[in-house]
């Protein structure tokens, strides 16, 4: 038997075949070239079978949903809305009349938040003072599109604070403010109430940590805050470290310059000396914003059986200091 014969023999067929007599792949005749390809093609089918199962085992990206924005000013009524965002419907109203150009979106794509309902997610937490993930579950978005929302809402209200915040400047209203602090306290010349306030906030880490922690143990910006006899807020700083002592935060302050210049004639009144700025100044608008509506404070009772009502959590809670709600003690800052 020739050589050809021997490679046609039943036992030959195919490539592996020949390879396991031990004869060259190059001896192949025409025939069995054609062999070769076939199982070739074979081999490409199985390896792309593996790679797709391979692919299926994958995890593979959650499908985006999309889910039916509801209109909180149609879904509650004023005592529970009042419960939920600290300020009535009408408030609401003026600061989305306020902040709704600023906080539209330029496209319509993926369903973008209206200004409303960036409003709503905003307040909501600053309501509440509770976790992004725990709000956005609530209102039913992700926590990254809750943390964009309230810098993006925050940032909009601070733009607005002058409308919000302001000392009394012409004599006219010096003079209401005067007049108003003699009814209460039968004091005259007091043009505001002048006191500090810790705002907790989370360990910022890196060198300067250590300069957040106050006298009290714990992390703080120290917030400088001037009201009225309407306890309105006229004036605020609240970019100083919580160990930074009140005393400083006055000095280094623009309106113990104007006083001193001699812009405002009269006294401020106040203890004896001894991403959060941004979303004080946004509570501080909105608390004057409210005060200014007469809007009722949030009843303390349950809405009813079944209703849980989410409770404040510590690291956005506002503590003010021992005495910040008590009667002002004598000791003033006089212009000189």
């Amino acid at each position: 038997m020739t050589f050809n014969d021997q490679l046609l023999t039943p036992k030959a067929k195919t490539y592996h075949d020949i390879r396991k007599s031990g004869l060259s792949p190059r001896l192949l005749p025409r025939k069995p070239h054609l062999t070769v390809a076939i199982d070739a093609l074979r081999v490409l089918e199985i390896a792309q079978e593996e790679v797709e199962e391979h692919r299926n085992n994958v995890q593979r990206r959650a499908l985006r949903v999309f889910k039916d924005w509801c209109n909180p000013l149609e879904e509650l009524n004023d005592v529970k809305f009042v419960r939920r965002y600290r300020i009535s419907k009408e408030s609401f109203r003026s600061m989305l009349d306020d902040v709704k150009f600023d906080l539209e979106h330029t496209t319509k794509r993926s369903r973008a938040l209206l200004p409303l309902h960036q409003l709503s997610i905003a307040l909501r937490f600053y309501a509440c003072g509770s976790f992004q993930i725990v709000v956005g579950d609530t209102c039913g978005v992700s926590q990254a599109t809750c943390c964009q929302v309230v810098h993006r809402v925050t940032a909009a209200i601070c733009e607005k604070k002058d409308n919000f915040i302001h000392f009394p400047k012409i004599p006219m209203e010096r003079h209401d403010v005067m007049r108003g602090f003699y009814d209460i306290s039968q004091l005259p010349g007091i043009i505001g109430a002048i006191d500090g306030s810790h705002v907790l906030v989370v360990n910022p880490g890196g060198v300067t940590a250590q300069c957040f922690m106050n006298r009290k143990g714990y992390y703080s910006l120290n917030c400088q805050l001037v009201c009225n006899h309407l306890l309105l807020f006229t004036n605020m700083v609240c970019r100083w470290y919580g160990s930074v002592h009140d005393s400083r935060i006055f000095e280094e302050s623009r309106l113990c310059r104007q006083f001193r210049r001699g812009e405002f004639k009269g006294i401020l009144l106040g203890d004896p000396l001894d991403h959060n700025m941004a979303i004080t100044v946004a509570t501080v608008c909105l608390h004057n914003l409210a005060k200014r509506r007469n809007d009722p404070l949030p009843d303390e009772e349950d809405d009813g059986p079944g209703e849980e009502i989410e409770q404040p959590q510590e690291m956005n809670r506002v503590e003010a200091d021992d005495s910040a709600s008590s009667t002002f003690t004598a000791d003033i800052y006089i212009s000189y």
